[in-house]
């Protein structure tokens, strides 16, 4: 019986340990940091295999620094190699796809480098997967499309509902806001 008040205690002890680790929040970027040092800290995460902290940090820089164009395409291209690292290659895919069409659409809004290392990353994509994301993002368009045809439906039959309506009067329409008719 004592055996097992310790084997209780000690998954308790874990899994106490496990859910402190699990809560630990993610350290903070300074304030007085630069955009080149926040991408820079981040960088330096990913390489010790700290892609949590190194997204956290590219992400501070987009959300402090990114109206500087050269500050989002450098740190939307190093998340979207942190996420080619762990293999997360549709969050990587959608990274770069939002480059790419950045420069279809603003061939100068960013450094060109950028569109090059964007082609560079989405090469590392395997083939297989890449055409598996596509094909899943060609679906889900298609969704959104029907979805806004059918919302675009409903209101347009919700709009004849009310013209329809036997309550409606069309004389209403030649009166002001202040119930004066409108001469034609």
């Amino acid at each position: 019986m004592n055996y097992m008040k310790k084997s209780v205690f000690y998954v308790f002890v874990t899994a106490c340990l496990v859910s402190l680790v699990s809560c630990m929040s993610v350290k903070e970027v300074p304030l007085e940091k630069t955009p080149a040092q926040i991408i820079q800290m981040g960088q330096n995460a990913a390489s010790a295999s700290s892609y949590k902290y190194a997204v956290y940090c590219f992400n501070t820089a987009i959300d402090r620094y990114g109206d500087d164009a050269n500050v989002y395409a450098e740190a939307k291209y190093e998340i979207a190699h942190v996420y080619l690292k762990q293999k997360k290659y549709e969050k990587a895919y959608d990274i770069l796809q939002e480059l790419l069409m950045i420069y279809d659409y603003y061939p100068t809004a960013l450094p060109p480098a950028y569109k090059k290392l964007a082609n560079i990353g989405m090469s590392k994509i395997p083939e297989k997967k890449l055409k598996e994301i596509e094909h899943k993002k060609a679906e889900e368009s298609k969704e959104e499309k029907t979805e806004i045809i059918i919302q675009e439906t409903e209101q347009n039959a919700a709009q004849n509902d009310f013209y329809d309506d036997d309550s409606y009067d069309e004389s209403e329409e030649d009166e002001d806001s202040d119930g004066y008719e409108i001469e034609e």
